[in-house]
């Protein structure tokens, strides 16, 4: 970041220069803020870092369907702007929390250049956050399945469990992840075809065949890969390809480059 805030005061930026730092990082292209898929997690720590050394007050928040447990996760959607029939599905989302001095006080803000164009509150930023088993047939969300749930962690603090954490000062776990999900990126964006792997629908089913099939499960999670899913001999199909292309992104390309890919067989 090359901009000098000196209207900082205690970590806490006016709504004028809150809006000045998300503007900067939304245009670096370092953090390729437009491929949602992966990667929030490093691009979080970097923009703390990146605001610590400014004297800017941030933390992490995460947020994640309040179905999940520490065995398996229903999962987050996003929404498509530009193709709302079609979402992006994810197993948690990461954003920064900043303080801004606004007329009412001093308040909170989420940062999140991948689905915002400035700083927004975090009811506004849950909003954009879609619990995967909500997810009707026909695109449409059911309202009473949102819940989801919120953990906070300090900005240097790069990953945490029970009884261990780990900082990434110097970012080079930061980086090297940074790195690997930006290939991932332009892997995607440049039309790697689907190939019938088997993938997707075997480790992680689509909310249609959850609520279809009821594969969901006590702990959260899906029980079996999707029971309409057949080998044709040659590839992967799905029984419900053609009548719900937009929501299961049909056509679009792989959505989960893997090791699969290499070896093309039946998995049913």
């Amino acid at each position: 970041m090359q901009s000098d805030f000196s209207d900082v005061t205690e970590g806490v930026l006016t709504e004028k220069a809150a809006q000045e730092v998300f503007d900067e990082l939304k245009n670096d292209e370092d953090f390729f803020w437009e491929y949602l898929d992966d990667g929030c997690f490093a691009r979080v720590h970097k923009v703390c870092s990146l605001l610590h050394a400014k004297g800017i007050y941030s933390e992490k928040i995460r947020a994640d369907n309040a179905e999940r447990t520490w065995l398996c996760s229903f999962g987050l959607a996003i929404r498509k702007e530009d193709m709302p029939e079609e979402f992006i599905y994810i197993h948690f989302h990461n954003a920064v929390v900043i303080r801004v001095r606004t007329a009412c006080g001093i308040e909170e803000r989420i940062v999140d250049p991948g689905l915002f164009d400035g700083p927004v509150t975090q009811q506004q930023w849950a909003e954009k956050l879609i619990n995967r088993q909500s997810i009707r047939p026909d695109g449409t969300i059911d309202p009473s399945l949102q819940d989801k749930k919120y953990t906070r962690t300090a900005w240097d603090v790069f990953e945490k469990g029970l009884f261990w954490t780990i900082k990434d000062m110097d970012l080079n776990k930061t980086n090297t992840l940074l790195a690997r999900h930006r290939k991932d990126a332009q892997r995607k964006t440049s039309g790697v075809p689907c190939v019938g792997c088997g993938f997707c629908c075997i480790k992680s089913p689509c909310p249609l065949a959850v609520k279809m099939y009821d594969l969901s499960s006590f702990y959260g999670g899906v029980t079996a890969s999707c029971p309409v899913l057949s080998w044709n001999g040659e590839r992967h199909i799905c029984a419900h390809a053609e009548q719900y292309r937009g929501i299961l992104a049909i056509g679009k390309g792989c959505l989960s480059l893997n090791s699969w890919r290499e070896e093309i067989r039946c998995r049913v």
